[in-house]
């Protein structure tokens, strides 16, 4: 299968389009993820501005689409794929969300399964959360902050893919109502789908 990537970067090595834009293509089967093509990239040069800007997701047709997702195998042969670096803004949201994401797994470890943690607001830059028993917030011990703040580096350092899988959502409700996530049961009414999705960490 040929994958077209579509990079907007001058610098890139390729051949040009008529947008001003750099193309090059890679061949890869299908049954692997997106993240393995983007590691066939070529490295930018240091003095380019976006040589530490990693790839947080690529665009096809529009739509956001995950590293650790495969791909399909009804993709078109030659496929324009853009890519979202951390440098963009809806790549500086993923790294965001997936911090919370991991956060939040390592938190509820920590403080037990019984545990709910709550995303309140951000506070000059960082977000304000709580974990709580029940509708009660649980005042963490500095051990199990730091505790979490460890657990969180080990798994950014092993590079733990989190997957995305299709749940129906009566099945998503379920496991909001086993994680004490009221909130998150009653937004989940207002969706016109009858499918969603919940992320999971190896």
């Amino acid at each position: 299968m040929d994958i077209l990537f579509r990079v907007k970067e001058e610098e890139d090595p390729g051949q040009e389009t008529a947008e001003g834009q750099k193309e090059f293509s890679i061949t890869w089967p299908s049954g692997r993820t997106f993240k393995s093509l983007v590691d066939q990239l070529p490295p930018k040069p240091s003095t380019d501005k976006d040589a530490f800007s990693p790839v947080m997701a690529v665009m096809i047709g529009g739509s956001l689409i995950g590293l650790n997702e495969e791909i399909p195998d009804d993709l078109p042969q030659t496929c324009p794929v853009e890519l979202v670096r951390l440098s963009d803004m809806e790549g500086y949201r993923i790294y965001v969300r997936t911090l919370i994401f991991l956060y939040t797994v390592c938190a509820k470890r920590v403080a037990g399964a019984s545990r709910s943690v709550h995303i309140l607001h951000s506070i000059n830059g960082s977000l304000y959360t709580e974990i709580r028993k029940g509708q009660e917030p649980v005042v963490m011990t500095m051990d199990q902050i730091l505790k979490i703040r460890s657990m969180m580096q080990e798994m950014i350092d092993k590079d733990l893919p989190i997957r995305r899988v299709r749940k129906s959502m009566g099945s998503i409700r379920e496991y909001f109502r086993s994680q004490e996530r009221t909130d998150l049961v009653y937004l989940s009414h207002f969706s016109v789908n009858e499918e969603g999705y919940l992320y999971q960490l190896d």
